[in-house]
């Protein structure tokens, strides 16, 4: 089951499969910034690298929190990094964050 906090539809697994999927075709790349383990949970974090004609396609970095449960990760977390805003749109001063909430993604 794949949920998000600010949208009550459930999706299943294989929409967050063909999502990863499509952002790799797309040329994003993942960089590890740090990587915690225990024996109970594992967490990730890494900067996205966006793809030069898609810049907005994900957001600027990504924190993963695992929960283990019988050898294999039960339930998972990813929380998105807000954006900074590069030309002042909407009013904004250039650099300042968004004020739109990080999105938590929860997969169990």
């Amino acid at each position: 089951m794949v949920t998000f906090h600010e949208d009550p539809d459930v999706r299943g697994i294989e929409w967050l499969q063909a999502e990863f999927e499509g952002d790799i075709e797309a040329g994003m790349r993942l960089h590890l910034t740090n990587v915690i383990a225990s024996k109970d949970i594992t967490v990730f974090e890494g900067d996205f690298e966006n793809p030069r004609d898609d810049p907005f396609r994900c957001p600027p970095a990504v924190s993963f929190v695992g929960f283990h449960r019988d050898g294999g990760i039960e339930r998972a977390r990813l929380y998105f990094a807000p954006r900074k805003t590069t030309t002042g749109e909407g009013g904004e001063e250039p650099g300042k964050m968004t004020d739109r909430p990080r999105a938590a993604l929860r997969v169990s």
